[in-house]
C-alpha cells in the first residue's frame, strides 16, 4: 500500500554533478518534510511574543557597538583562542568551491564508516532524462560502492559530506556525518554458530510482510491535526471583557451546582470580579432539645424529694 504524496519544494537548481568523464545537472528537491512546530498561545488566544536577543558582554558590559565581537575558540576554562579573520575568509572559500559543484568520488562500501546524519534531497533532471537514468543505474547496480562528495547546500555555510544512492527509482543525495564527527564503537563479541544462523535466516525471510507505509505515520502529529481540523479559529479582540465574564458567571454556577442537600446551606454571593461563598450554621440539633428535657426533670425529681 502507498500513498501519494506532494513532490517536495525545490531548494537548489542547476547543481553539476561530476562522476569521473559523466556529467549531469540536476535539481535538489527536499525529501523529507519537516517536522510541524505549534505555536504558545496564552489563555485569550493572543500568540507569544519573540524576544529578541543580542550579543553582550557580561564583564565589561560590551554590547557590540563600540567593540565588534569576533570568533574565538575555547581552549580551556576561561581561555580563548580568536581566530583570524584571514583565516576566517579561507574558510568561507572552502564553502565556495563546492557550492555550484559536486565531484563524487567511488569507494568500496565495507571501507567507509560513515553514518546518516542530516537531510536527504531528491534529484531531478529535467533535460538530461537519459544521463540521469545512466547514473542511477551505475549506482543501483552497484550496492558494495559507495559515492561520496563534498557539497555547500547554501552560499556562506560550511560544506557538508553526501553520499548518493538509489531509491524506487531516483537518485538520492544523503548527508553523511564526517569520519571525524563519530564516536568509538561498543565492543561486540560472540560467535556464530553456523546451523542456528541457517534456520534463523529461513525464519527471517519467511516472516517478511507487505509494507504499509501508513504504518509508520506520525500519530502524534495526526492526533492534533485531527483535532484542529475539528475547530473553528475566532478571532478575538485585543480586550475581550465578554469571555471574561462569561467564565465568571460559568465559576459561580459550578459553585451552586455543588451545594449538597441538607440543615447546611450555602449562600453564594456574586459579586463583578470575585466569588464569595458563606455557611449558615444549622440550628440546635434534636440530641441537645432531649439533653436539656432531662435535666429539667432531674430537678423537678429533687424538689419532690
Amino acid at each position: 500500500m502507498t500513498t501519494e504524496a506532494e513532490v517536495g519544494k525545490k531548494v537548489r537548481a542547476g547543481v553539476i554533478i561530476q562522476l569521473g568523464l559523466l556529467g549531469l545537472t540536476v535539481d535538489l528537491h527536499s525529501a523529507v518534510i519537516e517536522e510541524e512546530h505549534y505555536n504558545n498561545v496564552c489563555t485569550n488566544g493572543h500568540p507569544e511574543t519573540a524576544v529578541r536577543q543580542h550579543l553582550r558582554c557580561p564583564t565589561c558590559d560590551n554590547d557590540g557597538r563600540d567593540v565588534k565581537f569576533r570568533k574565538a575558540k575555547q581552549i580551556g576554562k576561561g581561555s580563548y583562542l580568536v581566530v583570524p579573520e584571514d583565516v576566517l575568509q579561507q574558510a568561507q572559500q572552502v564553502g565556495l568551491e563546492h557550492f555550484k559543484e559536486l565531484t563524487l568520488k567511488v569507494y568500496r562500501a565495507d571501507q567507509c564508516d560513515l553514518q546518516p546524519n542530516g537531510k536527504a534531497y531528491y534529484l531531478s533532471s529535467p533535460r538530461q532524462g537519459d544521463s540521469y537514468a545512466m547514473l542511477r543505474e551505475i549506482v543501483r547496480n552497484h550496492p558494495d560502492l559507495m559515492f561520496v562528495g563534498q557539497f555547500t547546500m547554501r552560499e556562506g555555510s560550511a560544506p557538508g559530506l553526501y553520499t548518493l544512492v538509489a531509491n524506487n527509482g531516483t537518485l538520492v543525495l544523503r548527508q553523511m556525518a564526517r569520519p571525524d564527527m563519530l564516536r568509538g564503537r561498543p565492543a561486540t563479541d560472540g560467535s556464530v554458530n553456523n546451523d542456528l544462523l541457517e534456520a534463523a535466516d529461513r525464519y527471517v525471510t519467511s516472516s517478511i510482510e507487505e509494507y504499509d507505509p501508513t504504518e509508520y505515520r506520525n500519530k502524534r502529529r495526526d492526533l492534533i491535526e485531527k483535532a484542529v481540523a475539528g475547530i473553528v479559529p475566532t478571532q478575538q479582540s485585543k480586550s475581550d471583557d465578554s469571555n471574561v465574564l462569561d467564565l465568571i458567571g460559568k465559576l459561580n454556577q459550578a459553585v451552586a451546582d455543588k451545594v449538597p442537600a441538607g440543615p447546611a446551606k450555602r449562600a453564594v454571593k456574586r459579586t463583578a470580579g470575585t466569588t464569595e461563598t458563606k455557611v449558615s450554621q444549622p440550628r440546635k440539633t434534636a440530641a441537645k432539645k432531649t439533653a436539656t428535657k432531662k435535666t429539667a426533670t432531674k430537678a423537678a425529681a429533687r424538689k419532690v424529694g
